[in-house]
């Protein structure tokens, strides 16, 4: 078919005489092949080994002979075309700290004929110090299944990078840990998949113990009614790697439920990979229950005093208004308005409004009063006249009280 392969070709003289030979040829392109892959999956190897910062050592168990690649020795800091260590050498650069418990281990997995590893440090020969993981297998020679190894074979790799990482994460953790416990309000912080990493001791204070684990137990203190609201919320927020804030009720150690104003939010990863406005899921949630409960008793007085304050302007025709001496701004009820004849939408109300509506023969006395009310003189009671938009003059009676501040300053009126 045309191809070119590689063979290798044998001549060989057939009795002896020289006139006559026969020649052998053998395709080689299959083993060919095999030495070109065999070099493509050492070059892998080798790549992999060098990304993966992993070495491998070798010794003999017979003559004590050891072999390290270039990847261990650069591991150990020692040249990467020079000589594996010695026994010395090697018991050397185990960090004094861990070499009392990591030769008793190894020596015992040498004696057993086991496989170990172990996590330890080593000091190189400048004094810098590496985190490794260190994993020995005994290899019996031949195809032996039995009987004793013949090599111990050792796959060393450099793990300074993810302990320091991982180390980080712990003490932003504890940091994380201290701040929730100082906050005065009832914080927790879940993981993804709702694992609760911390509660304060707010919380524990409120709900009787430190426990709840979980999202789904949090979920179980707060009201029946509110559950599926807050329980929506939280899966939206997980989804989107947001935050929230509500309100709820929580149940508190003796049964009674009261509100809280719940707010989420969302913390990126510690590799600061992931954005909280960017929708990816953030690495923890700190959550928050501030007690809102006197907040929502006193809103719904509030609003009881509003209605009962209505029905009084209803049935006498009154209206109230608000003035702020230092801004000027005047607020006025809806009956306000209606007294004095005006569009609530012809726009804000200011102190000249008023003093425009006053009617002119009472003007310069009505004013006298606001101004002796305001010195502290004498209190603003006054019988006048208005006259409205349409010309229409109307007598009223208002009666103020101005409001001061601590320094004794009038604020309002």
């Amino acid at each position: 078919d045309g191809r070119r392969v590689p063979v290798l070709v044998t001549l060989a003289t057939l009795d002896g005489g020289a006139s006559t030979a026969a020649a052998f040829v053998v395709d080689l392109s299959a083993r060919r092949q095999a030495e070109a892959a065999q070099r493509d999956g050492a070059a892998r190897l080798r790549l992999a080994m060098e990304g993966g910062q992993l070495g491998t050592t070798d010794r003999d168990l017979h003559t004590g002979r050891r072999t390290w690649s270039p990847e261990a020795l650069a591991i150990y800091g020692r040249p990467t075309d020079g000589l594996p260590p010695t026994d010395a050498e090697w018991l050397a650069a185990i960090h004094p700290d861990d070499r009392a418990w990591v030769v008793p281990r190894l020596e015992q997995a040498n004696a057993d004929s086991r496989q170990c590893q172990l996590e330890h440090r080593i000091v190189r020969p400048s004094g810098e110090v590496r985190w490794i993981t260190l994993t020995v297998s005994p290899l019996r020679g031949g195809s032996s299944t039995d009987g004793p190894p013949a090599h111990m074979f050792g796959i060393v790799q450099d793990i300074t990078a993810r302990h320091a990482a991982a180390a980080a994460l712990a003490a932003n953790e504890a940091r994380m840990r201290q701040v929730v416990d100082a906050l005065p309000v009832m914080a927790w912080v879940l993981t993804q998949d709702g694992t609760c990493l911390h509660s304060n001791h707010a919380w524990a204070a409120y709900a009787g113990d430190a426990t709840h684990h979980t999202l789904a137990q949090k979920l179980e203190l707060f009201h029946p009614d509110d559950r599926p609201r807050v329980a929506a919320a939280t899966g939206v927020a997980h989804a989107a790697g947001t935050g929230y804030d509500l309100q709820a009720r929580l149940r508190r150690h003796d049964g009674v439920h009261r509100w809280h104003r719940i707010q989420m939010t969302a913390l990126p990863s510690a590799a600061g990979a992931q954005s909280v406005s960017s929708g990816e899921p953030a690495a923890h949630y700190v959550a928050t229950a501030q007690d809102i409960n006197r907040m929502q008793a006193d809103a719904a007085r509030i609003a009881d005093a509003e209605i009962r304050l209505r029905l009084i302007q209803d049935c006498t025709g009154t209206g109230t208004w608000d003035w702020n001496v230092t801004t000027g701004a005047v607020h006025w009820s809806e009956h306000q308005d209606r007294l004095f004849g005006r569009d609530p939408a012809a726009g804000p109300v200011m102190a000249s409004t008023w003093r425009g509506a006053l009617h002119p023969e009472d003007r310069d006395r009505v004013v006298a009063e606001l101004d002796a009310a305001l010195a502290g003189m004498a209190p603003f009671d006054s019988r006048h006249r208005i006259v409205r938009p349409d010309g229409e003059v109307r007598w009223h009676r208002a009666i103020g009280e101005v409001r001061r501040d601590p320094s004794g300053a009038q604020v309002a009126c």
